[in-house]
């Protein structure tokens, strides 16, 4: 893969028990469909961490070094707008 064709966008979710309880997993696939629908293949990549330590403010998405909490599981297409497609 040349620089040109490297990932240029990362999403972080986390994995931890309590984020997967609120929904990380839907939130993930949400995210993915709005990718696919704006044509990012190869140019975004979500990333899963292991506990942010954030359980209280399940679940807990890293976009663009902005913190997200209390995410919900349906919103993907709305952090693509705002931090990938801008």
């Amino acid at each position: 893969m040349s620089k040109k064709d490297a990932v240029k966008h990362f999403a972080f979710v986390c994995n931890g028990k309590s984020c997967k309880k609120c929904g990380s997993k839907e939130l993930e696939k949400s995210l993915s469909q709005a990718a696919k629908k704006h044509d990012l293949k190869g140019k975004f990549k979500i990333i899963k961490t292991k506990c942010t330590g954030r359980c209280k403010e399940s679940p807990v998405l890293i976009v663009k070094d902005n913190w997200h909490v209390k995410v919900k599981p349906d919103e993907g297409e709305k952090y693509i707008q705002k931090y990938i497609l801008k």
